[in-house]
């Protein structure tokens, strides 16, 4: 285990009481280690993606502008996926946590709902509004298909700011829950539906798909 989840067993997992005692010293040093290495990761990325690769990116992956757009709305498009099929979708059709997969459930800082959120919220900030990011591409082509999009986009991250944080404490709110899934489904259908035909993208399948 390591990097952010290394942090969480640290910080959450058996034995973490002892964080505040002289018997988690050494606890504290790992904790120390591991946050450390996702920073330093972290800032590698950003150092990249503040020089080199955003003009890489902007002026086109492979050479032309639209090849950065088809591989930003797939990508965007398969983060939506992965969140209706694997985040809310099954949460929806379970009575119990015990239905479902391990995968789906709560670490030991149980704020899984807390991370899906997150994932959508940078998803939002790619999708944009108004004169910003994929709408506004959008807009060029369709402004009935940019409002759709920018509305659906709303629609779920205020449903799944209606959520706990936990997937254990979701189940005592089952309708919000039936909300944000189908918010959510929604909005991956306008995205990889109508959006990505305004500009010409063909959503193709991920690494991932097929994966429980």
């Amino acid at each position: 285990m390591r990097g952010l989840y290394a942090a969480e067993t640290a910080l959450f997992g058996e034995g973490s009481d002892a964080l505040a005692t002289t018997e988690g010293a050494r606890r504290c040093e790992y904790l120390t280690s591991a946050l450390t290495l996702s920073l330093d990761a972290a800032e590698e990325v950003r150092a990249d993606w503040s020089g080199p690769s955003r003009d890489t990116f902007v002026a086109g992956m492979d050479g032309a502008p639209q090849d950065t757009v088809n591989q930003l709305v797939n990508e965007v498009t398969n983060r939506v996926r992965e969140l209706d099929e694997k985040g809310l979708r099954d949460l929806a059709a379970a009575d119990s946590v015990s239905d479902l997969a391990e995968s789906r459930i709560d670490g030991p800082a149980a704020f899984a709902l807390a991370g899906r959120r997150s994932l959508l919220e940078g998803i939002a900030l790619v999708i944009g509004r108004d004169e910003e990011g994929l709408v506004a591409l959008v807009t060029a082509r369709s402004p009935e298909t940019a409002e759709r999009l920018q509305s659906a986009t709303a629609d779920a991250v205020a449903a799944l700011d209606a959520l706990p944080d936990a997937v254990a404490e979701s189940f005592d709110r089952p309708e919000d829950v039936q909300t944000a899934a189908d918010a959510v489904a929604e909005l991956r259908v306008v995205l990889s539906t109508e959006a990505a035909s305004q500009l010409g993208v063909t959503i193709s399948f991920s690494d991932s798909d097929g994966d429980s």
